[in-house]
C-alpha cells in the first residue's frame, strides 16, 4: 500500500472517528439534559399533586386527571396513591388500570420525606406497554406522611428528541465522511507531492543521470530539508564518481608506464644475444621499475585502507619522540640531497592514535619537502599544542605550490612540479595519504605559503 493511500485512510478514519465521538457525546449530553428537565417538571408537579391528595371534604384521597404541563407541552399523566403502611392502592387515574406494587425501596425513601425516581413499563387499555418516567413522593400530613403518590409520564418526548438528534447525527456523519474524504485526499496529496519529486530524482540518479536534482519549490519545510540533503548527497556522489574515474585512469596510467618500460627492456634484451653485463644491466633497470611498482601498489593499498576510515588507534603516542625517530631515519637521504632536517624545540605532546600512521604522515611530508629543496636548504618541523588540538607543521624554502594546482593539491597522482617527477621516485600519492591519516586522527591537512618563499603543510590533530 502506498504512503498516499495509507495517509488517506488514516486521516479519513481519524476525522470520522472524532466526528462520531463528538456526535455520541452530544447525544448523551442532550439526553441527560432532557432527562433532568423532565425529572424537574415531574418532581414539581408530583409535590403539588401530593399536597392536595387529601384536601377534599372528609379527607378522602383523590388524584387530578389533568395532564402534566412541561416545556414540551401537555404530557399524559399516570398517577396512583398508595397507603404507606399497607401498600394498598387508595386511588388512581382512569388511564392507569394496573399500577405496580409499592416497592420497599420507594417506601423507605418516601418515609424519609424524599422522592424516588423510577423507569416503568405500564399497560394501557388502548395499546401495548409504554415506557414511562415515574416519581414516588410522600403525601404530607401534619405529623408524618401516611400515603405515597406515584406520578408517571411517557418517555416519548426524550425518545422523540433522541431520534431527531440521531437522524441529524446520521446526516452530519455522512456529510462529515464526505468532508473527511476530501480533507484526507488533499492532505495526502500535499504530504506526498514532495516525496514524489524525491522519488523521481532518485530514480533518475539510479539510472545514471547525476545531473538530476530535487526541485525545492515545495512549501513544506520538512520536505525541502530532505530535498536539500538529497541534493547534497547526489552532489557528493557525483564528485566521488568523477574522482573515482580520474583515480582509476591515473592509477592505470601510473601502472602502465613501468610495466611498459619493463616489457620494452625485456623485449630488447631477448631480441639478440647479449653479454652477461648487458643482461645484468637490463635486470637492474627492470628491478628499479618493479620497485617503483611495489611502492605504487603499497601506496594505493594504504590509501584504500585509510579512505575506508579505519578506527583511530588508542595508543598513547608521544608525538615529539615519533617525529625525532622519523627524522633520524630520513636524515641520511636528506643529507645525500644536501638538505638539513631540523625539529623546533618544545615540550612533549601526548595524543592517542597510531604511531606508525603518524610517522608515515610526517615521512611523506618531509620527503616531498626534501625533493623541492635545493642543496644547502633546510626543512623545519614544528610540533605544538593549540587548545584541544595538536599541530604538526613541515616547512621548506622550495618554490611552493603553483596557484592553479592548489585545488587539486591533495588529490591522488597530483604532481606539482618537476621536483616531484617520476624519476625522483614520487608516486603522487604522498599528500593524499598524509591527509587521510590526519583525518583518521580527527583533523585535516592544510597548505599555506611561507612568508618570503616556500611551503608550509600543517596537520591538525585532536589530542584524544
Amino acid at each position: 500500500m502506498t504512503l498516499r493511500r495509507r495517509t488517506f485512510l488514516l486521516v479519513t478514519a481519524a476525522v470520522w472517528g472524532v466526528l462520531l465521538l463528538a456526535l455520541f457525546v452530544v447525544d448523551s449530553l442532550v439526553a441527560r439534559a432532557l432527562r433532568r428537565q423532565l425529572d424537574g417538571a415531574l418532581a414539581t408537579h408530583a409535590r403539588t399533586e401530593a399536597a392536595s391528595c387529601f384536601d377534599r371534604p372528609g379527607g378522602a384521597a383523590h388524584v387530578h386527571e389533568r395532564p402534566v404541563e412541561s416545556t414540551a407541552g401537555a404530557l399524559t399523566k399516570y398517577a396512583a396513591i398508595y397507603d404507606l403502611r399497607t401498600g394498598a392502592v387508595l386511588v388512581k387515574t382512569r388511564n392507569y388500570p394496573d399500577p405496580p406494587p409499592l416497592s420497599p425501596r420507594a417506601r423507605e425513601i418516601c418515609a424519609r420525606g424524599e422522592e424516588y425516581f423510577v423507569d416503568l413499563l405500564i399497560g394501557t387499555a388502548s395499546g401495548p406497554l409504554r415506557s414511562v418516567r415515574g416519581v414516588w413522593v410522600p403525601a404530607p400530613e401534619p405529623v408524618a406522611p401516611r400515603a405515597i403518590l406515584l406520578l408517571a409520564v411517557p418517555n416519548e418526548m426524550i425518545a422523540q428528541v433522541g431520534g431527531q438528534i440521531r437522524s441529524a447525527a446520521a446526516v452530519v456523519a455522512l456529510v462529515g465522511l464526505l468532508l473527511a474524504f476530501g480533507v484526507a485526499r488533499l492532505l495526502a496529496r500535499r504530504l506526498t507531492r514532495g516525496t514524489e519529486a524525491i522519488a523521481a530524482a532518485a530514480r533518475a540518479v539510479a539510472a545514471g543521470d547525476l545531473s538530476r536534482r530535487v526541485r525545492l519549490d515545495i512549501p513544506d519545510a520538512e520536505i525541502v530539508g530532505l530535498g536539500v540533503d538529497l541534493n547534497d548527497m547526489i552532489e557528493r556522489l557525483a564528485r566521488l564518481l568523477v574522482s573515482q574515474r580520474r583515480f582509476t585512469s591515473d592509477a592505470a596510467h601510473e601502472l602502465r608506464s613501468p610495466i611498459t618500460a619493463v616489457r620494452g627492456q625485456l623485449e630488447v634484451a631477448l631480441r639478440d644475444e647479449r653479454s652477461a653485463r648487458e643482461y645484468r644491466a637490463c635486470l637492474e633497470s627492470c628491478l628499479e621499475d618493479v620497485e617503483r611498482l611495489t611502492r605504487l601498489a603499497e601506496d594505493l593499498l594504504a590509501l584504500a585502507r585509510l579512505e575506508g576510515r579505519p578506527t583511530r588507534g588508542t595508543d598513547r603516542v608521544e608525538l615529539r619522540r615519533v617525529v625525532q625517530e622519523t627524522l633520524l631515519r630520513l636524515s641520511e637521504g636528506a643529507s645525500a640531497a644536501g638538505v638539513h632536517l631540523e625539529l623546533s624545540p618544545g615540550p612533549a605532546v601526548i595524543l592517542s592514535g597510531d604511531s606508525l600512521q603518524l610517522s608515515r604522515l610526517l615521512r611523506n611530508l618531509v620527503e616531498n619537502a626534501v625533493r623541492v629543496s635545493s642543496a644547502g636548504g633546510k626543512v623545519e618541523v614544528e610540533v605544538k599544542e593549540e587548545g584541544p588540538r595538536v599541530l604538526l607543521a613541515v616547512m621548506d624554502r622550495g618554490p611552493g605550490v603553483p596557484t592553479p594546482l592548489r585545488e587539486r593539491l591533495f588529490e591522488p597522482f597530483t604532481r606539482l612540479d618537476s621536483g616531484r617527477a617520476r624519476g625522483q621516485g614520487g608516486t603522487g600519492l604522498g599528500l593524499a595519504i598524509a591527509r587521510e591519516i590526519a583525518r583518521v586522527h580527527g583533523g585535516d591537512l592544510t597548505y599555506m605559503d611561507r612568508p618570503g618563499r616556500g611551503a608550509c603543510f600543517t596537520a591538525s590533530l585532536t589530542g584524544t
